[in-house]
Formats: structure tokens, C-alpha cells, sequence
């Protein structure tokens, strides 16, 4: 058993080595790259899921969610090389500018500019490697000498070089040179959505060194010691070998946590203040040294008959072990002095010295002092390590030590069951007053600020605050009052006109309602209404932040009142990216029930609570966190489908445009295609691509539309109006 034991000890020491040697890759590859300034994402949300699943490279910078870093030296005006090697998925763009826009530092904003060059390399669709001149109007793909090899599932080197007539670029061992002003800007790098490695950075003949770390083998050789040093000390404390083998399995658990994405997890759990790189190695260490101080404790606590000799615990050690009410009080809280905080701890260990040990010969115990000192000493432990976590308050630090204390004492009570006085009752107290400790000790933590359930402590984009958004919306739905302009709640009142044939566009805030313009007049269901003129009239029922749930919901009972001939949606971005514990078509049948209202708003306030309900819907399967599962808009599509049938109309399916690229709504818009096949009054029109293979500069960020955005939509629609051959000449 005992060279089982070893074993075990040295194959989850490895494993937890490994782990820590793979979060290590994922801090340092996160980091910014020395020399670099990072600038904040244009993109109003960060899902872990949109970045893709390829791994942090040991010897390469992480870049993402288009945060563009520059030099953090001033390059304005000086044309410098720029190359690096880089590593791009599927889906995954990456852009090297050689002069690139000036940029607010306050605001991450780029300001206004003539314009600039850049390369832009892509495995979207068809991989492609081309050089644009960029305006603050769009961009223009430039002319070049030789065509550019397109990067590769491998490393592939990039270089961007300005010269007196524009650039000369090198992608892998492709060269080519490309005419075009380069403008008086400095460099950038700028990735897409899903992440990108890069390394090998350099800017004229400056370097950046690429991330530095111990070697793999040293984390493994660390690991394995750790492993072996504590089944030793077990082995000859005279640990039964079986319990140490039970309490050591745990750490094998770190081979199958590396494989998996911990960040959405602590993303979904709300527990982003962990630290997530670390945590396939961490919590398995966490719980087998859990089960182990378990195990010790209990042995410990287990009391004989035999008379305490004058070798026993002293009364000293007892105070000794009184730590918690010294660090918690000696470091000064609510304005009192130094002096009268250590009289405070000191007063605070005597009656623990003397009132806990009573309490235990109380309850029974054998050997009360040994027992007090042991209890005191857990709270000790408790107590740093909460003070170690940098709590808000300082009474977190206090309640942490109690809290250990109550669960010494349970373990005490379990360990000596014949003989503990009151043993059920004393096991119930220490379990409530233990919970009720550990809720006061998280109210003053990270973790009690993130599961707090206020609003104040949450943004809009958070995966949690778009409940609190969801039920507002809900209300407003019910209420049916039509708005002035839609941004949230219901869509404009419709201007119907008898007669005429009758197009109703829907969608999200890309349709009506985007936030960075309050004129409906500009949207691509007018400009559609431009093009047609008399020949059809055109309803702009959109409305900002709407997925297919509400669509739905108002078109199965406005249908009547609308009329429509053709109905047009412009959908996807809203059901996926809209991360919410459960579908809205669940939130909203409990929403509507309100039966565990009051129950749920008193809860709401306990720490406990909350965390233990964000982290059962942290299991859930990522496709069951989204507002509209692809399942669920595809079943409530059909069903508008059908009633269009029923009605003799029609109905266009559009897929919404996503920048840089369109590839994390894939499966959606594969989706509408299907559902345009199975349906002959049903059409597809991938305007996801048109915008994606457009030049145009077409969206703000990366999913509302410019002027130039919504004219491609409109030219989509308009072209598939006219080949329907359903409008009047």
C-alpha cells in the first residue's frame, strides 16, 4: 500500500507540475508584450467562447477581442519595419499596420485620419493575405507586385515595410511590393475576435523578447517532489496508507482540468477573481490538502482516556493559538488606535484561553486544553488564509477564524461521538453558526461583491447582468406601449397604409435601435424603402436588444394588425451573444409566474446563495447559457414561417453580420439556410458574408452597422425582393 501510495503521490505531483507549467504559459502569453501599450476592445462584451479554442503558446504573446497594442515609444512620423511571427486559427485575423490612426488614450477611440496602410492576414473562409489603404470612409484593397501567400495552420512570418512608394510586404516566403500614401503614423497590431499568437515582435531594429519562463521539466520535477514530500511525511506520521492514497487521488485530477476552458467556467461561476490560469493545478491541490487537514484534524481530535501528563498542551499555547483576535484587531479598524486595538486582541485571547477550553470540557472532552488548542489553531489557519486573499474588511479576516474554529469543533464532535454531550444538537449549532460565519466572512470579500446580485456591482454586459436587463424588458413587453424610438422594450408605432404592399423588417438594435444613432430614417429598412419606392411599403419593427424570443412573442400577436406580405429578419447576434443563466423562454415563464418572486428577492441578498446558484448554472452546456439556443429560434422561426404560409406571404432570413468575421454565428446561420430549404416561401440571403467580403468599412464595432453597413443589407434585401418577382412593377 504504501508504494501505491508513492506512486500516486508521484504521478499527481506530476500532473499538478504540468498544470501549474501550462498556467504559467497562460499568464505570461496574456500579459502585454514589454514595450507595448494595450488599448481597450471596441467589443461591448468578452466571452471567453468567442475567442476560440486555440491554446497560449509557450513562446508567444496571446492577442484578442481586437485589443490593438502599439509602441509604447512615440512613432508618430517614423516609418519603421514591422514583423512578427504569427499563428492564426480558423476564423482567426490578424492586421499589422504600418501607419495606423491616432488613437485617444482616454477613450481608446481612434480620432479622425486620412487614412493609413495595413496588412490584413485571415483564415476566414478562404485565407488570404492583401494590403489595404484605410480611411475613416472605408478601405481599398491596394494593387501589388506578386500576390501574397495566404497564412497557414503553422507559424507564418509577416513583414510590413514603408518606402518612398508605399510598402513591401513579406508573408512566409512570398514578397511583394504595394503603391499607396503611407501617411505620418506609427505602427499597430490589431487582432480579430478569436485569439491570435504573435511573437518574434519587432519594429525597425527593436525586438521585443518573447515571453521567458522556467522549462516544462522543472515544473514537473517540482511537482513530483511536492507529491513525494507529503506522502512521506504522512507515511512516517503513521498515516494508514489506504487514507493517504484516498486523500492524494484528487491530485490526478490535474491532467483533466488542463484540458478544459476554466476561464468560461469562472466566467459563468462569476469567480473571474480566482486566479484562473492557475486553478487546473490549484484546485485539485486545494482539495486533496482539504481532505487531508480533514483527515489529520480528526486524528488529532480523537481522545483516549488516558490522564493528561504535565507534557500536555499548556495553557500558553492556547493563548498562542489565539491569533485571530490579534491579526484581526492589532492592524486597526473603525478609527481606534493602535494601543487600544492589541488591548482589544489581548483581552480577546484570554477569554479564548480560558473560555474555550471550558467550552470543550463542557461538551465533554477528555482532554480540554488540547482540544481548545486545536480548535484555536484552525481558526489561526482560516484566519491567513483569508487575510492572504486581500479581503475587503478586515472582519472578513475574524470570521474567517471563527468559522474555523466551529469546524474544528464538528470534526471534534464526529471524531468522539460516544462520549460528546448534547452530539446532535452540538453538530447542528456548529453547522448553522458555521454557515452563518462563512456568509459574513464572503459579504467582505471579491467573491461577496460579485455575488451580491445589486446592480450596481454588475455592468450590462456582464454574462449575469442581462437577467436583470431580461425581467425589465419582459415588463415593458407586457405592458405593449409602443415607443418614440425603439431602444428597448417594444418597436415604434407602425404606420400603416391600406392598399400598398407591405414589407416589416425585424430585428435587433442593427435594425432599429443601435445606440450610436437615434434616427430610424438611417437604418437599411428605409434605405430598402428608398430603392422601392412605391412598389412596396416598407415597416421598420426592430428594436434594440431584441432576439428571436420577443420577435416572436409580438409577431404571434401582432400578425393580425401588421399584415404583412413579406417579413424580413436580420437575427443571430442577440440569441448567441447574449449570455443569461437560462434561455429567455424559461426566464421569461418564471418571470411570468412570479410565484418564487418574494422568495427569490430574499435570497438574492445571501452571499451563499447566490454563489451556490452561479455555480450549478456554470455546469449547464454553454449552448443552454445563451438568450436563444439555435434550437429554440430555429422552433419559433418555423412557426412564424408557418403562419406566413397560412397567409400566403413570405418570408427572408438574413444573417446578421459580425466584424471582423461572421464565423461565431456559423451553426445559426447554417440554421436559417435550412430552414429557407425546407420552406418554399422562405428565402436566405447571407448578408453575414456581404459585409464580411465588402472593402467598405462597414460596422462601428463589431456588430452595429455604418451607413455603409446598412446599404449592403439593403442592396441584399432589395435583389432578393426583385428575383421573388413579387412586387408590382
Amino acid at each position: 500500500m504504501k508504494k501505491i501510495a508513492l506512486a500516486i503521490g508521484l504521478a499527481g505531483g506530476g500532473a499538478v507540475g504540468q498544470a501549474a507549467w501550462q498556467g504559467n504559459v497562460q499568464a505570461q502569453a496574456s500579459k502585454t508584450p514589454p514595450g507595448w501599450t494595450q488599448f481597450q476592445t471596441p467589443v461591448p462584451y468578452r466571452l471567453t467562447e468567442l475567442s476560440g479554442d486555440q491554446p497560449h503558446q509557450a513562446n508567444a504573446w496571446s492577442l484578442d477581442f481586437k485589443q490593438e497594442i502599439r509602441p509604447s515609444a512615440e512613432l508618430k512620423g517614423h516609418h519603421a519595419r514591422l514583423s512578427g511571427t504569427v499563428l492564426l486559427p480558423q476564423e482567426g485575423q490578424i492586421e499589422l499596420w504600418a501607419a495606423a490612426p491616432p488613437i485617444d488614450p482616454q477613450t481608446s477611440k481612434r480620432e479622425s485620419w486620412p487614412g493609413g496602410l495595413v496588412l490584413i492576414l485571415e483564415r476566414i473562409d478562404e485565407p488570404s493575405s492583401n494590403v489595404y489603404l484605410t480611411r475613416s470612409e472605408g478601405r481599398t484593397r491596394l494593387p501589388c507586385s506578386d500576390e501574397l501567400e495566404a497564412p497557414s495552420d503553422d507559424w507564418t512570418t509577416a513583414v510590413i515595410e514603408p518606402t518612398d512608394a508605399g510598402v513591401l510586404v513579406q508573408v512566409g516566403e512570398s514578397q511583394a511590393e504595394c503603391s499607396g500614401s503611407i501617411g505620418d503614423f506609427g505602427p499597430a497590431v490589431v487582432p480579430g475576435l478569436r485569439r491570435v499568437s504573435i511573437s518574434d515582435l519587432q519594429i525597425g531594429e527593436t525586438s521585443t523578447p518573447n515571453p521567458e519562463r522556467l522549462p516544462q521539466p522543472i515544473w514537473w520535477v517540482a511537482g513530483m517532489l511536492l507529491g513525494l514530500l507529503t506522502i512521506t511525511l504522512e507515511i512516517f506520521t503513521r498515516a494508514r496508507p489506504s487514507l493517504v492514497i484516498l486523500t492524494t487521488t484528487p491530485l490526478l485530477g490535474a491532467a483533466w482540468l488542463s484540458g478544459h476552458n476554466l476561464q468560461l467556467w469562472a466566467e459563468t461561476a462569476r469567480v473571474t477573481w480566482l486566479p484562473v490560469p492557475w486553478l487546473p493545478a490549484l484546485f485539485p491541490l486545494w482539495f486533496a490538502m482539504g481532505l487531508k487537514l480533514m483527515h489529520h484534524l480528526g486524528r488529532s481530535l480523537i481522545e483516549s482516556t488516558t490522564t493528561p501528563s504535565a507534557k500536555d498542551w499548556t495553557r500558553a499555547a492556547v493563548v498562542a493559538a489565539g491569533l485571530p483576535a490579534i491579526y484581526a484587531w492589532a492592524i486597526g479598524t473603525g478609527g481606534l488606535s493602535f494601543a487600544a486595538c492589541i488591548g482589544i486582541g489581548i483581552v480577546g485571547c484570554g477569554l479564548m484561553a480560558y473560555g474555550v477550553p471550558w467550552l470543550m470540557n463542557w461538551l465533554g472532552s477528555l482532554r480540554p486544553t488540547r482540544a481548545a488548542t486545536l480548535l484555536l489553531t484552525t481558526g489561526t489557519l482560516f484566519s491567513l488564509v483569508m487575510a492572504s486573499t486581500i479581503p475587503n474588511h478586515r472582519l472578513s479576516i475574524l470570521l474567517s477564524g471563527l468559522g474555523g474554529m466551529t469546524f474544528a469543533c464538528l470534526i471534534w464532535a464526529n471524531a468522539n461521538a460516544p462520549r460528546a454531550r448534547f452530539y446532535n444538537l452540538t453538530c447542528l449549532v456548529m453547522l448553522c453558526t458555521g454557515v452563518g460565519l462563512s456568509e459574513g466572512a464572503i459579504r467582505y470579500t471579491k467573491a461577496g461583491t460579485m455575488w451580491s446580485g445589486k446592480s450596481g456591482t454588475i455592468k450590462e454586459d456582464d454574462i449575469y447582468g442581462w437577467v436583470q436587463k431580461a425581467n425589465q424588458d419582459f415588463e415593458c413587453f407586457d405592458a405593449g406601449q409602443y415607443t418614440d424610438y425603439p431602444t428597448e422594450c417594444f418597436p415604434s408605432r407602425p404606420e400603416l397604409q391600406d392598399g400598398r404592399f407591405r414589407i416589416v423588417s425585424m430585428g435587433g438594435s442593427s435594425t432599429a435601435g443601435a445606440w450610436q444613432n437615434d434616427d430610424i430614417r438611417e437604418f437599411y429598412p428605409a434605405r430598402l424603402q428608398e430603392m422601392l419606392g412605391s412598389r412596396a411599403h416598407v415597416i421598420n419593427q426592430g428594436v434594440g436588444g431584441w432576439t428571436t424570443f420577443q420577435i416572436h412573442q409580438y409577431l404571434v400577436d401582432s400578425m393580425q394588425t401588421l399584415e404583412p406580405d413579406v417579413l424580413t429578419f436580420y437575427i443571430g447576434h442577440n440569441d448567441i451573444l447574449t449570455s443569461v443563466p437560462l434561455p429567455y423562454s424559461e426566464l421569461y415563464k418564471a418571470w411570468q409566474g412570479g410565484s418564487q418572486k418574494k422568495l427569490s428577492e430574499a435570497l438574492s441578498g445571501i452571499r451563499l446563495y447566490q454563489g451556490l446558484r452561479y455555480l450549478l448554472t456554470s455546469m449547464r452546456p454553454p449552448q443552454r447559457r445563451v438568450a436563444v439556443p439555435v434550437e429554440d429560434a430555429k422552433a419559433m422561426l418555423e412557426e412564424i414561417i408557418e403562419l406566413m404560409e397560412k397567409r400566403g406571404g413570405s418570408v427572408i432570413l438574413a444573417s446578421e453580420g459580425l466584424d471582423p468575421s461572421p464565423g461565431p454565428l456559423t451553426d445559426y446561420n447554417n440554421m436559417l439556410a435550412g430552414l429557407a430549404e425546407a420552406h418554399a416561401n422562405t428565402r436566405f440571403v447571407d448578408t453575414a458574408d456581404r459585409l464580411h467580403a465588402s472593402d467598405d468599412d462597414a460596422f462601428f464595432d463589431d456588430c452595429h452597422l455604418k451607413p455603409d453597413g446598412h446599404m449592403i443589407v439593403a442592396n441584399a434585401l432589395y435583389e432578393e425582393l426583385e428575383s421573388m418577382d413579387i412586387l408590382s412593377p
